[in-house]
């Protein structure tokens, strides 16, 4: 598979606050080698993060085909992974459990978060990641009356040798312009300003950088990727930036890279995938 890679280094940091949390962890079907594994994890110092609008498994060639999804999920080896525009039992996609069949495909834990009822199921958010996802919530943002319903998926992942990080996959409304602004402050008061636990939030926001949106979301947050650092919408012919991975909280990361794979038929947007590099965290001293 072609990639696009770009490499940025740059600190982020930030403060965070998490509200009104609940839920529990779905496990996966794929067993590890836990004696090779826990070595590794243990020495663990970076974790790679992915966001993909993935059309409810739809590509541009108009086939829905979940397994070309995974393996672009699975190709890009990402730790944790948001999603978005996922069907869960709707008469478009044949009544398919997307999130089941995802985790399937992947060997991923999982959790899916209902946005809106649609067509007999659901339509919403899916958060995966190699480790266990507990304290899960759908959290509201939002919306004028006649738009559609927006939300932000959270859950939180005990990273091995970083500890717990809160993952959170949302989609901000592309119209009216001032909901997308209302949601994107939203998020900062459920998620910006704390600092107890480290945020990875990863969506598609429908807004690039310059726009009212993005000012307000980087009053509170580090976004690892930069002006010219990778279109991800249309897939076919991007020329928009509208897909981001943040952060915020006490552990503070460098970006060590930013890639945007360049699978332009899969999906209408392209996947873009991070690795973060924790340095420290509030209060360290440097010796």
């Amino acid at each position: 598979m072609k990639k696009k890679a770009f490499v940025a280094c740059l600190a982020l940091s930030g403060l965070m606050s998490i509200g009104g949390c609940a839920g529990a962890g779905v496990k996966r079907d794929v067993d590890h080698d836990d004696a090779k594994v826990e070595v590794a994890e243990h020495q663990r110092k970076t974790v790679r993060v992915m966001t993909y609008n993935i059309h409810f498994g739809t590509g541009l060639d108009g086939e829905l085909d979940l397994e070309r999804i995974a393996n672009v999920i699975k190709d890009s080896d990402a730790d944790l992974v948001a999603l978005q525009e996922i069907d869960k039992g709707t008469k478009r996609t044949g009544g398919v459990d997307m999130p089941r069949e995802l985790q399937k495909l992947t060997g991923m834990y999982h959790t899916f978060g209902k946005t809106i009822d649609y067509q007999g199921g659901e339509y919403g958010l899916m958060l995966l990641s190699k480790w266990p996802i507990y304290d899960i919530a759908v959290n509201e943002l939002p919306y004028s009356r006649d738009a559609e319903r927006r939300v932000a998926l959270s859950g939180l992942v005990n990273v091995p040798g970083m500890g717990e990080v809160r993952l959170v996959s949302t989609h901000l409304q592309w119209m009216p312009i001032g909901d997308k602004h209302e949601q994107a402050k939203a998020l900062n008061r459920l998620f910006a300003n704390s600092d107890v636990t480290p945020v990875i939030l990863g969506g598609d926001f429908n807004a690039g950088y310059g726009s009212p949106t993005m000012s307000e979301m980087l009053k509170f947050w580090q976004v690892s990727s930069k002006i010219d650092t990778g279109m991800t919408f249309p897939a076919d012919k991007p020329n928009k930036q509208i897909d981001h991975v943040m952060t915020s909280g006490a552990i503070r990361f460098d970006t060590k890279s930013i890639e945007v794979i360049d699978e332009q038929v899969a999906s209408d947007h392209l996947p873009v995938v991070v690795d973060l590099e924790l340095i420290g965290g509030v209060g360290d001293v440097e010796e």
